[in-house]
């Protein structure tokens, strides 16, 4: 009965440690790619700031001349 318990206790802890090493294998493949994954973000982040910041601009410019157009319009119907 002992040698019985000892060999189930044997095969648990066996199990045990191929589970462990299965999670360790898990997390190394995983873990690099979320890390890799924060890295593209950060670099689309530095590539798309200059561009986002030109189209803000430009938008501006068009929001600053269609209220030119739309005064001069104004203006023009008046006379």
């Amino acid at each position: 009965m002992e040698a019985e318990f000892e060999q189930h206790m044997l095969r648990i802890k066996e199990t045990f440690q191929t589970k462990e090493k299965e999670l360790e294998y898990i997390q190394q493949k995983y873990v690099p790619q979320m890390d890799s994954d924060v890295l593209r973000l950060k670099m689309l982040a530095e590539l798309e700031g200059p561009h986002r910041k030109e189209l803000e601009f430009c938008q501006a410019l068009n929001e600053e001349h269609e209220k030119t157009i739309f005064d001069l319009k104004r203006k023009n119907q008046n006379m």
